[in-house]
C-alpha cells in the first residue's frame, strides 16, 4: 500500500472518533515494519541488511508520521516510540519534547527548578525576602 492511501485511510476517522492515538501508532508502526519483517521470513541472515520499506522517502515517512498527535498517545506508547529505530528522527523529537513539555508543565513546585534553569546552572534564589532587605 502506498503512503498517500495508508493517509488517506487514516484521514478518513474523523477526530472525534480517535481520541487517541494509540491504535494509529500502532498501524504506522506496522506499515514501516512490513519490509522488514517479509525479508527476515524470506531468509535474510543478516538484520542489518533488513531495510524498512526502502522504497519510502524521507518526505514520505514525514507524511506517514505527520498524521500522529504526540499527545494523544499513552505514556505507555510513548515511551516506545520515543525506542522505535523504524520512526524518523523528527518524530522522536516531538515525541521527546511532548515529554519534556508535559513534565515541565506538571512541575509546579517550587522547590523543583525549571529545565532551562538547570541547562544554565542558576541557582534558586530564596523565596521570600530576609528582614535586612
Amino acid at each position: 500500500m502506498e503512503v498517500s492511501k495508508f493517509v488517506a485511510l487514516a484521514e478518513t476517522v474523523p477526530a472525534i472518533g480517535r481520541l487517541e492515538h494509540d491504535d494509529l501508532y500502532q498501524a504506522i508502526n506496522i506499515y514501516l515494519k512490513a519490509s522488514f519483517h517479509d525479508r527476515w521470513a524470506g531468509g535474510c541472515e543478516d538484520w542489518a541488511e533488513l531495510e524498512v520499506h526502502p522504497e519510502l522517502s524521507k518526505a514520505e515517512k514525514k507524511r506517514l508520521c505527520g498524521i500522529l498527535e504526540c499527545q494523544k498517545l499513552s505514556p505507555e506508547v510513548r515511551a516506545h516510540a520515543v525506542k522505535n529505530e523504524f520512526l524518523p528522527l523528527r518524530t522522536v523529537v516531538q515525541l521527546l519534547y511532548y515529554e519534556q513539555e508535559k513534565d515541565s508543565k506538571g512541575t509546579t513546585s517550587t522547590k523543583q527548578q525549571k529545565p532551562h534553569e538547570l541547562l544554565l546552572g542558576a541557582k534558586k534564589r530564596p523565596a521570600t525576602r530576609d528582614s535586612h532587605g
